[in-house]
C-alpha cells in the first residue's frame, strides 16, 4: 500500500507498505551481453573497395571525416510489431545510437559505394572453399560450388543491390585414370550466375542492418539484443557491415526504459564496428597502417581451432600472472588477459594512476561471448563495454583508445566520460584483488569505496541503510549478499564480516559474478508486487516519489545529486509520529552560487559552509513536520573542475545552527486532540532483493529477474 489517507485520531495503526530494493541499472533489469562473434564461415574474404595505394594518399588529416552508417531494416520483422514499437526502434533508438558513433568516430571515408560478396555454398559442415585464381588480382576470388540464393548479415537477407555478382568455378568433368590416379584432362571453368553486380549503397562506410526477429538466442536469458560484423574491406581490415537484432519480447516503450534499450543498442553497436574478439587479430597500427598480427598470403590471421576465433599477437592482448592475489585464507596465481596496445596501455594508466599497469584487463568470466570481449568488471564497473550493465554505463577513454588502437576509427575523445569507479586509485585497486583493497581499507579505518563490506539487510522490521554511489549521482545499496553454496576459492574476497557466523562466510560476495564476487555500491529500484515504482537515479525526474511517500523532501531532478542524511528522518502530525525505516541518503536539488554549495528544499535554500557540516531541516510539508539531517559534501568535489571556472570560498567556522535554525517550521497543536501514546509507524518494510548474474534466490517470493543481451 502507498496511500497515507487511512489515520484516525488516537488509534494506534502499524502500516507496512510492501516494498522492495531490487538491485537494477536505474529502474531497470540488469541487462547482460553475450555477444557472439561471428564464425569462420559467416565471415567472406574481404571486399575490394579501393586500392590501398589511393586510401594511403587519402591517410592524411583532412581526410578523415565522421564515420557514415547506413541503417536498413528487415521490413517483415518490423511490421510485426506494433506501430508504437516501429516508431521507437526507428525514430529513437536506432538514429541516436549512429548518431553517437558517427560523431564520436571518424575514418578515412570511401569514395567507391560499397558493395558485398555473395555467400558460397557450404557442405553439411557448413564450410565453404574459396579460390583465387589470379594472384595479381587477390580482389577477386571464386566460390567452389556457386552461390546461395540468399546472402545473409546475420539474421537479415542482403538485398540483391547490396551485392556483387556470384563468381565460381565449374569443375571439368573430363578425367582419365593413369596408374591408379584420377586426373582432371582440362582445368575448371570461371562462371558467373544469379544477379548482375548491384549498385551497392554509396556515401556510406558501414552498413547495418537492423532486425526484430525472436530468434532462439532471443530465449537465451530473456537476451534484449545482440550484434556482429559480417564482412570487412581488404585494404585495412576494418568492418564495413554488420547487424543487430533487438529482440521483440525484451522491448519496452515505457518512457523509463528507452535509455536502457539505447545504451544495449549502442553497445552492441560497436561490437560490430570493432570491439570484438573475432577482429581483435585484424587491428593495426595507426602510425603505419602496418598488421598487429602477422599475416598468412592471403593476408589473413592464423586461425585457433581452440578458441574458433583469429589468433592476434602478443603486442595486442597478453596474458599476466599476478602472483599473491589475496583471497580467503592465503593466496593464489591469478592469470588475467590484458590489452595491450599503447593508447589503451596510456589510457589505463591515467585511469588508476598506476604507470606500472601492463594495459587495460579484459573479462575472464562468461564464457564464449563475455570473456575477452569486454573489459573487467571487478575494476570498470560502469564502464559500457563491461558484459553487465548493472547502473548508468559510461563510455570511457580507454574504450576510445580501443577503438584508436584499431587503426581504423580516430576518436572524439570529448565523447568519453570520466569513469569515476576506481578513478585514480592507485595499483593497489588494479593491480591486486579486492579482498586486499578491503582489508587495507578495514586496517586503516578507511572509506573501502568503491567497493563495500555490509551485507544488505533482508531482515523485516530493519532499518535499511543506503548510500551515495561512486559519482554522487544515485542512492546505492551494498550489494554483498549470501549465495546458495559456497563461492569458488578463488572468489572469496573476506575472511570475516560482521555480523555473519565463520561458517557462512563463504556463501557471501558481491551478487555480480562478472566482478568477481567483489562487493560494491550499486543503484536500485524500488518495487511493489505490481512491478517497478521507481529507480534510485537522482537526475531522472520520473524517479520523484508521491507526496505521500516523499518523507525526506528529495527531488529528483537534472539538477540533482546524492547527499547524505546523519539520521533517519521523521514526520509527525499531533496526533502521530512515524519513522520511516529506510535512510542514510537522499536525492536533492543543488547549485554553486556565490562560492558556496546551496541546497535546496522544497523552494528554500540552505548553504553549506563546511565539508562535513550538517544541515538540520525541520520543514512542513503535506500536513506533516519533516524533521531531517543532511551532510555538506566538499563544495570543491561538487562545484569545481565542471569546466565553468566556478571557485569555492574557503570552508567556514560559521555554526549551522546560527545560520539554519531561523528557517525551521513548527506546527501548532493547540485545541486539537491528542494521543494518549506516541505511535512510531514503520511505512514501507523492506525486501531488499539483489540480482544474482548466475544464481537467483528467493525466500519471501520476490525473484530478481537477470536479462542478457547480445
Amino acid at each position: 500500500m502507498h496511500q497515507l489517507d487511512v489515520f484516525q485520531h488516537a488509534t494506534p495503526i502499524w502500516l507496512f507498505g510492501w516494498l522492495t530494493l531490487l538491485s537494477s541499472s536505474s529502474s531497470r533489469e540488469i541487462t547482460r551481453c553475450s555477444h557472439i562473434p561471428p564464425t569462420r564461415s559467416q565471415v567472406l574474404p574481404p571486399v575490394s573497395l579501393e586500392s590501398e595505394h589511393t586510401v594511403r594518399k587519402r591517410s592524411v588529416d583532412s581526410e578523415w571525416n565522421n564515420l557514415r552508417i547506413s541503417i536498413f531494416y528487415d521490413d517483415p520483422s518490423l511490421q510485426a510489431l506494433s506501430a508504437k514499437r516501429q516508431s521507437l526502434i526507428k525514430d529513437i533508438i536506432l538514429p541516436r545510437a549512429v548518431k553517437f558513433w558517427s560523431d564520436t568516430l571518424k575514418v578515412i571515408q570511401s569514395q567507391e559505394p560499397i558493395r558485398l560478396h555473395r555467400k558460397c555454398q557450404s557442405n553439411a559442415a557448413g564450410e565453404y572453399k574459396v579460390h583465387y585464381p589470379d594472384p595479381s588480382h587477390p580482389e577477386i576470388f571464386y566460390c567452389d560450388k556457386g552461390c546461395d540464393a540468399i546472402s545473409y548479415c546475420g539474421d537479415v537477407p542482403i538485398p540483391d543491390q547490396h551485392l556483387l555478382q556470384c563468381l565460381y568455378l565449374l569443375e571439368s568433368t573430363r578425367r582419365i585414370s593413369f596408374l591408379g590416379i584420377d586426373l582432371r584432362l582440362a582445368p575448371a571453368v570461371k562462371q558467373v550466375s544469379g544477379p548482375p553486380d548491384g549498385p551497392g549503397v554509396a556515401n556510406t562506410d558501414f552498413i547495418l542492418y537492423v532486425s526484430t526477429l525472436e530468434t532462439e538466442r532471443c530465449n537465451v536469458s530473456k537476451t534484449v539484443a545482440y550484434a556482429a560484423h559480417c564482412q570487412q574491406e581488404m585494404t585495412f581490415d576494418r568492418p564495413i557491415a554488420g547487424h543487430v537484432n533487438l529482440c521483440p519480447r525484451s522491448l519496452s516503450d515505457n518512457p523509463s526504459d528507452i535509455e536502457s534499450i539505447l545504451s544495449t543498442v549502442k553497445h552492441e553497436i560497436l561490437h560490430a564496428l570493432g570491439f570484438s574478439v573475432a577482429l581483435f587479430a585484424f587491428f593495426r597500427d595507426p602510425a603505419t597502417m602496418k598488421p598487429r598480427t602477422p599475416r598468412d598470403k592471403y593476408g589473413r590471421p592464423s586461425w585457433n581451432s581452440e578458441t574458433n576465433t583469429y589468433q592476434w599477437s602478443p603486442d595486442t592482448i597478453k596474458q599476466v600472472v599476478r602472483s599473491g592475489w589475496e583471497v580467503r585464507g592465503g593466496t593464489v596465481n591469478r592469470p588475467m588477459q590484458m590489452f595491450v596496445t599503447p593508447r589503451v596501455t596510456e589510457e589505463a594508466r591515467k585511469q588508476f594512476a598506476c604507470d606500472t599497469l601492463e594495459g587495460a584487463e579484459l573479462e575472464n568470466q562468461g564464457g564464449d561471448g563475455t570473456a575477452l570481449t569486454h573489459w573487467e568488471k571487478r575494476i570498470f564497473e560502469n564502464e559500457a563495454m563491461t558484459g553487465v550493465h548493472t547502473q548508468d554505463p559510461v563510455y570511457s577513454n580507454v574504450t576510445l583508445a580501443l577503438l584508436e588502437d584499431s587503426g581504423w576509427y580516430r576518436p572524439d575523445y570529448r565523447a568519453a566520460n570520466v569513469l569515476m569507479f576506481g578513478h585514480r586509485l592507485g595499483c593497489d585497486f588494479a593491480q591486486k584483488s579486492c579482498k586486499h583493497w578491503l582489508d587495507q581499507a578495514r586496517g586503516s579505518k578507511k572509506s573501502p569505496s568503491p567497493y563495500c563490506d555490509k551485507p544488505k539487510n533482508t531482515a523485516i522490521n530493519k532499518m535499511v541503510k543506503t548510500e551515495c554511489n561512486v559519482d554522487s549521482s544515485s542512492l546505492s545499496i551494498c550489494n554483498l549478499s549470501p549465495f546458495p553454496q559456497p563461492l569458488p576459492k578463488e572468489y572469496q574476497n573476506f575472511d570475516s564480516i560482521a555480523g555473519v557466523p565463520d561458517d557462512r562466510v563463504a556463501y557471501y560476495g558481491g551478487s555480480v559474478d562478472l566482478a568477481d564476487y567483489c562487493p560494491y555500491m550499486q543503484e536500485f529500484s524500488w518495487k511493489s508486487p505490481t512491478g517497478i515504482v521507481r529507480g534510485s537515479k537522482c537526475t531522472e525526474p520520473e524517479n520523484q516519489p508521491d507526496a505521500a511517500m516523499n518523507f525526506a523532501l528529495e527531488k529528483y531532478s537534472s539538477q540533482s545529486r546524492c547527499f547524505y542524511q546523519n539520521k533517519a528522518w521523521s514526520e509527525r502530525t499531533c496526533q502521530y509520529t512515524r519513522t520511516w525505516q529506510h535512510w542514510g541518503s537522499g536525492c536533492y536539488q543543488y547549485r554553486c552560487a556565490n562560492g558556496r554549495l546551496e541546497l535546496q528544499v522544497e523552494n528554500r535554500t540552505f548553504t553549506c559552509y563546511a565539508a562535513g557540516q550538517t544541515l538540520t531541516l525541520q520543514i512542513l510539508g503535506n500536513e506533516w513536520l519533516h524533521s531531517g539531517t543532511v551532510v555538506c559534501p566538499s563544495c570543491s568535489d561538487v562545484c569545481e573542475g565542471n569546466g565553468d571556472g566556478f571557485e569555492c570560498l574557503p570552508d567556514s567556522s560559521l555554526a549551522e545552527e546560527q545560520l539554519e535554525k531561523t528557517t525551521w517550521d513548527d506546527m501548532s497543536c493547540s485545541g486539537r486532540r491528542s494521543s494518549s501514546a506516541s505511535v512510531i509507524l514503520f511505512f514501507a518494510s523492506l525486501i531488499v532483493c539483489f540480482s544474482l548474474t548466475k544464481s537467483v534466490s528467493s525466500n519471501r517470493g520476490t525473484v530478481a529477474v537477470v536479462i542478457r543481451v547480445g
